[in-house]
């Protein structure tokens, strides 16, 4: 559970919502930057993988 995150969970979820999209997650350590990218990375279940870095869409 990631607090105080919700702007950019919403954004996350724009993203996914779209045809296309990058994502680029950076800052201090310890700000929450794994945490979000595992909720991107759960949001995404099923809409793409990514082997060796590039994503193809599923669905």
């Amino acid at each position: 559970m990631s607090y105080g995150r919700q702007a950019e969970q919403a954004r996350i979820d724009e993203l996914l919502g779209g045809l296309a999209g990058a994502l680029v997650v950076r800052g201090e350590a310890g700000i929450g930057k794994s945490t979000l990218l595992e909720y991107a990375a759960a949001r995404a279940s099923g809409w793409c993988e990514q082997p060796g870095g590039h994503c193809r869409r599923l669905r």
